[in-house]
C-alpha cells in the first residue's frame, strides 16, 4: 500500500532537503496549487566571489605602470601562475552542475580577482633573500631549520629538491675546500663562510 504524503508535508520535506546549501546558492520552494513543489535555484555572484576568496589562496601581482594583472594561485608550498581559464575552472568547482554559465563565471573571476588584500607589488614576489623554498618546506637561513610551507611566503620559486639535515655531500665539500684552500694548504673557514653567505 503507497502511502499518501499530504502537499505541506512534501513542502517540508523538501525545504529540509535544502536547508544546507551554502549561502551563495538561493533556493527558492513555491507549493503549486496541485500540491507539487517548484525549486528554483539562482547564484548569488557577491557571496559565491566572497567564498572562493576563502578557499583558493591566491595573489594578483600589479606591475607599476603596466596595464595587466598576473595571478599566482598557491598549491603545494609555491605560487604558481593561472590564466583566466584555470581560475575559471576554480570557480566552477563551486556552482553546482548544471548551472555553470560562461558569464556567470566571468563576473565571479571578476569580483575575485578585485578583492583587497590580495594584490601584491611585483617587487615584493619573490623578494625575501632568507627562505628557500623547497619541496619539502621553507629553509629558513638565519634560523638555520626547514619549517612548513605557508602561503604568507610569497614565493614563485621551489627547488626541486628537499631539506635533509642529516645529508652529507662529501665530492661538495672536497671543492669547496679545494677552492678555499691557501696557499700552504690550508682551509680558510673565513672564505667557506663568505661562500655559504
Amino acid at each position: 500500500v503507497k502511502a499518501a504524503i499530504s502537499a505541506p508535508i512534501r513542502y517540508s520535506l523538501i525545504a529540509n532537503r535544502y536547508c544546507c546549501y551554502p549561502d551563495w546558492l538561493n533556493i527558492k520552494l513555491r507549493q503549486n496549487k496541485d500540491g507539487s513543489v517548484s525549486v528554483k535555484k539562482t547564484l548569488n555572484v557577491d557571496n559565491l566571489s566572497v567564498a572562493a576568496g576563502k578557499y583558493i589562496d591566491f595573489i594578483v601581482s600589479r606591475v607599476a605602470g603596466a596595464n595587466n594583472d598576473s595571478v599566482f594561485v598557491y598549491e603545494n608550498g609555491v605560487y604558481s601562475p593561472y590564466n583566466d581559464n584555470q581560475i575559471d575552472e576554480l570557480i566552477r568547482r563551486f556552482i553546482p552542475q548544471g548551472m555553470s554559465r560562461s558569464a556567470l563565471i566571468r563576473d565571479v573571476r571578476s569580483l575575485l580577482l578585485c578583492s583587497a588584500g590580495r594584490v601584491v607589488p611585483y617587487e615584493e614576489i619573490n623578494a625575501s633573500e632568507r627562505y628557500i623554498n623547497l619541496k619539502n618546506g621553507i629553509y629558513d637561513l638565519k634560523e638555520d631549520k626547514l619549517i612548513p610551507h605557508t602561503p604568507k611566503l610569497i614565493s614563485t620559486i621551489q627547488l626541486n629538491c628537499g631539506y635533509d639535515e642529516n645529508a652529507e655531500a662529501p665530492t661538495f665539500e672536497r671543492y669547496i675546500g679545494e677552492l678555499c684552500t691557501d696557499d700552504e694548504g690550508n682551509i680558510d673557514q673565513s672564505e667557506i663562510d663568505l661562500l655559504q653567505e
